[in-house]
Parts: C-alpha cells; structure tokens; sequence
C-alpha cells in the first residue's frame, strides 16, 4: 500500500487525471445500468420532446419543453446511431460526467493542487451520495450543464492566471454550451469576468483590457441577439428560457411574491406586535434553507474540508484561483437567492455548482492529509485516525452510489409490465402520470404534478369520465391517506387488482379494475 502510493505521488498529473476519469466514466456506466430501466419524471418531457425533433415537429417541441437543447442532443445521437432514444441519453449522460469529471480534476490541478489533491477531488466526487448516488443515474439536463460549466470554469481560471486570448474565447464557448442545458449558465457568462476588475497588483488599465477580452463573445452575441429582435419579427417570447432573463418587469416577477408571502408572516405568524419583521423573518429562513439543502448536496466532511481550506492563513490554492473559485460561489449563492425569492422553491440541483467549488476547497485539505499519510510522526497520528475514518466513510459511500438497487426501487416499471400483460385486448387505461404512461408504453398527453394529477382524476370522477377507462392505475402515497379514503368512497364501481410498492413501503402504484357488473 505504501509503495503503491509513493508511486502515485511521483506520477505524471495528466494519465492522473486521465485514469480517474476514465473512473468517473465506468462509474456512470454502472449508475445507469443499475438503474433497470427507472427515469426522473423530467426525463419524460426531454424524451417526448427529442421524439418530436426526430419527427420534426419543432412546434411540438418547443410546447413540451422551450429549452429543448438537451432533447437535440438525444434525437440528434439516436439518428446518427440507430439507438433508442433511451440508451442516447444514457451515452449522452456517460459522456457528460466523464467531461465534468476531466474539467473538475483538471481545475483541481490548475488551481495549485498535485497528485494528493486530485486524487482527493476523484474520492470526494465519487463518493458524493448526492451528485453521483442521487442524480447521476437520472436522464436529465443538468449533467450537461456540469460537464461545460466546469469545463467553462477550468478556461476562466487558467484566463485569471495567464491571461492568453485563447483561454478568454474557451470559457465563454464552454460557458455559452453550459448555457444550452440550464439557463443560469448566463449568470456566470456575465458576472464572471468582472472578478478580473478586482484583480490585486495590476494596472486598472490591464484589468479593464483583461474584462474585455473575457467578455468578447459574449459582447458580441449580445450585440447580434439585440440587432435580430430590431429588425426583424422575432419578439423576446420567442427566445424560450431566456425570456425569464431579459423580461422587463423580472423585478416585480422576484419581488410580487416575496412581499406578499412577507405580510402573510408579520400579520398571520408573527402578529401585530412583530409584523414589521415578517420579511426579515422570511429572508431569515431563506437563508436557513438555503444553508441546509447546500450542505445536503455537498455532504456533511466535504463542506467541514471546505471550512478548513478557507481557515487556512496562508491560501493553498493559487491566490488568482482562489479569487475565482469564491467569486463563483457567490455567484451560485446569488442565483440560488434569486430562484428561492421568486418561486419559495430550490431545488437541491440548483445547488451543484456551489457544491463542487466546496468540492474543490475540501479537495486541498483533503490532500494535505494524504500526504502526511506516509508520515511516521506521533504527532500526526491524530490525523492519521480522522484520514483512516474519512476514508472510509467515503469508501463506503462510493459502494452505495453503485450497488443493485433494493427490491422494489422499479416498482412502477412493475406495475406498467404488469398492466401490458393484462390488459391484452388494449383497452382503455387511466394513468395520473406521464411517467408510468411511458413505461407503460402509451402516448404522452402531458405532465403535471402530483397535485394537479390527483386534482384532474378528483374532476374525472365528478363529471363521470373515469367510468370510460378498463384499468385505474394510481400513485397512492403513506403520507395521504385521505385519497385512500377517497377512493374507496367514491370508486365504487372498481377493484383493486394490484399493488405495486417502493423499497421503503412509502409509496404505492395501485391498479383499479372495472368491476363487471360496471360496464
């Protein structure tokens, strides 16, 4: 074990990186495939919207979804291939995180760190129970998005450090490619190179042609976006995600709502006597959420190794690499502030970006311990013990993220099999989701949330409709036994024939079957 460590140590950085990502691609690869099959509901629209584009329906499309790049992707790998649609995403996906994968090392390295530190990197981005047990296996947009923000973030800090033309053109590509898959990505394109104007030691002079340079493509396609909508008919609703971005009244859009849910706190919790601090109190818990779902996506020892690294009083990061690394994390704090104040909701997904530049931070502390771990010192014992302990709570992470999944995780593609074997002669199905539509293999006619789901089938039974349907099949959930009651009240005339339940017995997909006396 020591000498195989003395021999990574001395080894080149680049088949480092190399090596470990051709990890992070075998470890995508088994994700997916213990997956059987299981999509995210999202996953569902970026297919029904790439199935449109192989079909050319671009109107289609753009209904399903109005940022429908990463569905291009998908439709354009399966004609260029022949594969499914599914198995596409499933390569785009792989290729996505060996990407993100390469560009996170490589930024490790570029920011100071040799073999101790990106080899810490690869242990704390494999062993992440979120990024790679949680949302790597789902087909999604956002491993897209990681792959050439990271890439992007890569070309900036190299930019900061060197200053040469090509690295300032490389990270507003790498970035504008970011933004094909998440609409934030713009955030990062525009703030990031006002970070060069607060460079120390330099000239202002050499800071502003510094800023110009990092902002070059992106000036220009602002200049060319704002010249098309001028001359010609092509309003800003026709620009998909972006027309959140560029809408005039986006000021009140983030505020309407922030004020009103404020007065509902001072008047309605709060009371008359502190009504005044209702939206203190707001911001409060959004900070308080925020705080909570970052250490949740980023994990408990990584966000402490993070701590460590910016505790340190002499940086151990490159000191350019370090201003650019905290400046994206403010950034990213930013943008998650302005998502939670406009819609009171924040995805953990909203988070990643912050999470892998903590990722970064605790990569160096990480690394300083394995390189005492050769030490023979009393003295670094302690430190010995807490790297042993580190180590293998990731170790055992890492394992999780790519066992079999438990008895019951497919439970909805249970259900679907088992509907298609049933039901033989084809007749009418009622599904309250578009996921369980598409394992069942039955066309989309639309997405909505569980709410609005359960509302829809409530409507159904009102008006008589449901009685039209053969087969019922219902997600039924612990925590809402008032729609079991529901159903038995007012779904007389059908049966329950079949139960399909999650690993953790939490969640059901009930199969109804109309009664014959029914029909």
């Amino acid at each position: 074990m020591k000498n195989m460590w003395q021999k990574l140590i001395v080894m080149n950085t680049r088949p480092l990186i190399l090596l470990l990502t051709l990890t992070g691609i075998l470890l995508a690869v088994e994700t997916n495939y213990i997956q059987h099959g299981w999509i995210n509901n999202d996953s569902v629209l970026y297919f029904e919207a790439a199935q449109r584009a192989v079909a050319k329906d671009w109107q289609g499309m753009m209904q399903i979804f109005p940022w429908p790049f990463f569905s291009l992707f998908i439709a354009g790998l399966h004609q260029f291939t022949g594969f499914s649609i599914h198995l596409s995403a499933q390569i785009l996906n792989t290729a996505f995180f060996g990407i993100a994968t390469f560009s996170f090392l490589s930024l490790v390295r570029e920011s100071g760190g040799n073999n101790p530190e990106i080899a810490a990197g690869a242990i704390l981005l494999f062993s992440s129970s979120y990024i790679v047990g949680d949302i790597l296996p789902m087909l999604i947009r956002d491993q897209g998005f990681w792959a050439f923000f990271l890439l992007s973030i890569l070309f900036f800090v190299r930019y900061t450090i060197q200053q040469r033309w090509q690295d300032a053109l490389w990270w507003q590509a790498a970035m504008m490619l970011a933004l094909l898959f998440r609409v934030e990505a713009i955030v990062y394109l525009f703030s990031l190179p006002l970070l060069l104007l607060g460079l120390k030691g330099k000239p202002f002079k050499q800071r502003l042609i510094a800023f110009i340079q990092a902002s070059s493509l992106t000036l220009i396609a602002l200049v060319m976006l704002t010249v098309v909508l001028l001359t010609t008919h092509i309003g800003i609703e026709k620009l998909g995600r972006l027309k959140e971005v560029f809408s005039t009244d986006i000021y009140q859009q983030i505020t309407q709502k922030l004020f009103e849910r404020a007065e509902i706190m001072g008047s309605q919790v709060l009371g008359e006597y502190l009504d005044e601090f209702g939206l203190t109190g707001l911001l409060l818990t959004f900070m308080y959420v925020m705080l909570k779902k970052t250490v949740f996506s980023t994990g408990i020892i990584t966000t402490v190794l993070a701590a460590v690294t910016l505790r340190k009083t002499s940086p151990i990061l490159d000191k350019k690499a370090l201003h650019v690394v905290v400046g994206v994390m403010t950034i990213s704090l930013v943008i998650m502030f302005l998502i939670i104040t406009k819609v009171f909701v924040l995805s953990s997904r909203y988070i990643i970006p912050l999470s892998f530049m903590l990722m970064l931070l605790a990569a160096f502390s990480l690394g300083q311990m394995l390189s005492h771990l050769h030490q023979k010192t009393t003295a670094e014992s302690w430190k010995k013990i807490l790297l042993i302990l580190i180590l293998g709570i990731m170790g055992l992470t890492t394992i999780k993220n790519i066992l079999p999944k438990p008895a019951g995780y497919t439970y909805e593609q249970e259900a679907a099999r088992w509907l298609r074997q049933e039901n033989s002669r084809h007749e009418a199905v009622y599904f309250d989701s578009a996921r369980l539509r598409y394992y069942a293999g039955e066309p989309y006619t639309g997405s909505l949330t569980p709410l609005a789901a359960w509302k829809n089938f409530e409507k159904a039974v009102f008006n008589g409709e449901i009685n039209r349907y053969r087969f019922i099949a219902l997600n039924l959930a612990q925590k809402h036994p008032e729609k079991s009651a529901y159903i038995q009240k007012n779904l007389s005339g059908y049966a329950e024939v079949a139960r399909f339940s999650s690993d953790d017995k939490k969640k059901s997909i009930v199969i109804f079957k109309k009664a014959p006396s029914g029909e």
